[in-house]
């Protein structure tokens, strides 16, 4: 090779080193620094002057203070250098600053098996250690989001799932009490159809017990010698004992309980065609009570202002 060459490949292999963007260094197999570039400099703040000196030994006790663990870091260097073929790729050193460099490390060996020395090459990654630490960090806040979701879900579905149970239970419970209650219905209905039969039984017993054991004696009585007076009031005897199996008297205090037992008297009378002198003796009563009877009949069942016969309106409620 001639001299030309060589000064063209040193050339070449500086602006190699110099563009780089590892620090490099090159220290030969007596511990001697031989080579360095710009960037290893500046990565660990040394300055031409302490490299010029040539010792790699003072340039690591210069370095070490700069390490988080100096003792390790130190220990590490030396091994390489104790052991030749050995290579070192990805070897993390953290610095006190926070900054993180990943160093790399081969032997310089050749063919005939001669050692050489040994090259170094560090790289800032800080920023993607950074980067690294706070996306998992990012990663284990949204495993931990996730989590506390999931928890929540499982805990709404064991909600939801209680609650369907519980709607499934009210529904056996209504389902069941709408059979009660229609079973109730159905007895009730059952008793009111016998209510109604034993009171038309009762009714007919009654009616027969009074044509066949109280009437035939009243007709006989009407039919001996008594004044007027006395026919009148056997007339209202037999008319009310009428009223006993008639709904007229219930009908009338049903739909107008505000009518007083006097008033139901007169409405009585009124409705077997009495007049006010009629009704007078028979209740004890003057004319003019009876006209103000009549009247509040008329107004508690709505006739007030109306020529509305109080007799028909009396008859009509059968």
């Amino acid at each position: 090779m001639t001299e030309d060459q060589l000064r063209y490949q040193n050339l070449l292999l500086r602006a190699q080193q110099e563009t780089a963007p590892d620090g490099i260094l090159v220290v030969d197999q007596d511990g001697a620094i031989k080579s360095w570039n710009q960037r290893f400099l500046d990565i660990w703040g040394l300055s031409g002057e302490l490299m010029r000196t040539g010792e790699a030994k003072q340039t690591l006790e210069v370095v070490k203070p700069l390490v988080a663990d100096p003792e390790a870091f130190a220990q590490r260097v030396q091994y390489l250098y104790d052991h030749l073929e050995e290579h070192e790729a990805g070897w993390e050193v953290a610095l006190v600053d926070g900054r993180v460099l990943v160093r790399h490390s081969r032997g310089l060996v050749d063919e005939s098996g001669r050692y050489w020395g040994r090259v170094w090459f560090y790289r800032d990654i800080t920023t993607r250690v950074r980067m690294e630490r706070e996306l998992r960090q990012h990663h284990e806040h949204l495993e931990e989001r996730v989590a506390v979701r999931t928890a929540e879900l499982e805990a709404e579905i064991e909600r939801r799932r209680a609650t369907e149970e519980q709607l499934r239970l009210k529904e056996k419970d209504l389902e069941a009490q709408a059979l009660r209650q229609e079973e109730t219905n159905i007895a009730l209905r059952v008793l009111l159809n016998q209510r109604s039969e034993d009171k038309q039984d009762l009714s007919r017993d009654f009616r027969a017990n009074l044509e066949t054991m109280v009437l035939p004696y009243l007709r006989e009585l009407e039919a001996s010698a008594l004044d007027r007076q006395q026919q009148a009031l056997v007339e209202i005897i037999g008319s009310n004992l009428e009223q006993l199996v008639s709904p007229f008297a219930r009908k009338l205090v049903e739909t107008h309980p505000e009518l007083t037992q006097r008033e139901v008297q007169v409405a009585d009378l009124v409705r077997g065609g009495r007049s006010n002198k009629e009704i007078a003796p028979l209740l004890g009563i003057s004319s003019r009570a009876v006209e103000y009877h009549r009247e509040n009949i008329r107004r508690k069942l709505g006739l007030t202002g109306r020529r509305a016969n109080l007799r028909s309106r009396l008859l009509s409620l059968k």
